[in-house]
């Protein structure tokens, strides 16, 4: 009865995760209506030269500096390929600046001999540090059969949404 109940809980909790990541794979002019609903300009460019990849859809708004890359693959193999190169990015970005955040307290609180300069020095690195950090942690990326998108989580969320 243990395992059962295991099982169905462990079922439950895959459920919700994937559905709170799941975003339609739109075709283009689905999703140029959905972007263009929501307020942003949209750049449609079809890819010859890139190998795996048919074409994207760029769309950005201006106002609150959402944007979005809806980027199509001619296969699962490419799409899969594609996410796992900009997810590795993103988690190095973000590891590289968590690295340089945790040198700057230290060097403001466990190392001797800081001047008061110094210290005014390490707090401006540390603040631009922390704001680059919630910028580049502002993005997502995330794949769908053969359709790979990467942008802010608001834009992500409002192409999740569809039109309303």
């Amino acid at each position: 009865m243990k395992k059962i109940i295991a099982m169905l809980l462990l079922v439950a909790c895959a459920f919700s995760t994937v559905s709170c990541a799941i975003v339609p794979a739109y075709n283009s002019d689905e999703l140029l209506a959905i972007l263009e609903d929501k307020g942003y300009s949209v750049t449609d460019v079809d890819v010859e030269t890139n190998e795996g990849v048919v074409g994207y859809i760029y769309a950005v708004k201006a106002e609150t500096g959402d944007e979005i890359y809806y980027i199509y693959c001619e296969d699962f193999a490419s799409s899969r390929s594609l996410y796992n190169y900009i997810d590795s990015l993103q988690r190095a970005k973000i590891a590289e600046i968590k690295m340089e955040i945790e040198k700057i307290e230290y060097a403001l609180y466990k190392a001797e001999g800081v001047t008061a300069a110094e210290k005014g020095d390490y707090y401006e690195r540390y603040v631009m540090k922390t704001e680059e950090l919630a910028e580049v942690e502002r993005y997502v990326c995330a794949r769908a059969v053969n359709v790979v998108w990467y942008g802010t989580k608001q834009a992500v969320a409002d192409i999740k949404n569809g039109t309303d």
